[in-house]
């Protein structure tokens, strides 16, 4: 993996649109690094959202998850609900790189771990169908 100062780091707040997700993708595929947001993971941003991380997700591209919180109250840091979710759905393993081993290599300079990270790229390539 690239030292800090090569990395180009993509923050994603999955919106509504199917080529922003391809795009996505793409960029994954060209070594972007991807982050989710929690909410967006858990739902409470809307389906569609939420849709676009599981894809994103199953497609092993994502490299953080990452909270949003503006405040205690209307966004609030939820990133509990979402890594019980990762864990549930993708396993332990990827959780525990998404929500602690990735963001702690950054902070450290270190290399990004590539547990579980684009074991269904190629399924992902031609989205959308």
């Amino acid at each position: 993996m690239p030292t800090r100062a090569e990395r180009t780091a993509l923050l994603f707040d999955p919106g509504n649109e199917d080529a922003m997700t391809a795009a996505i993708l793409r960029l994954a595929d060209l070594g972007a690094l991807v982050q989710l947001t929690a909410m967006s993971v858990t739902g409470e941003f809307g389906e569609r959202a939420q849709r676009c991380c599981r894809l994103l997700l199953d497609c092993g591209c994502v490299h953080f998850i990452a909270s949003d919180a503006h405040d205690l109250k209307e966004r609030p840091p939820r990133l509990r609900r979402a890594r019980e979710m990762v864990a549930q759905g993708w396993g332990e393993e990827v959780a525990r790189l998404l929500f602690q081993e990735n963001p702690a290599a950054v902070l450290a300079d270190r290399p990004l771990g590539e547990a579980g990270l684009g074991v269904g790229a190629a399924v992902c390539h031609d989205w959308p169908p």
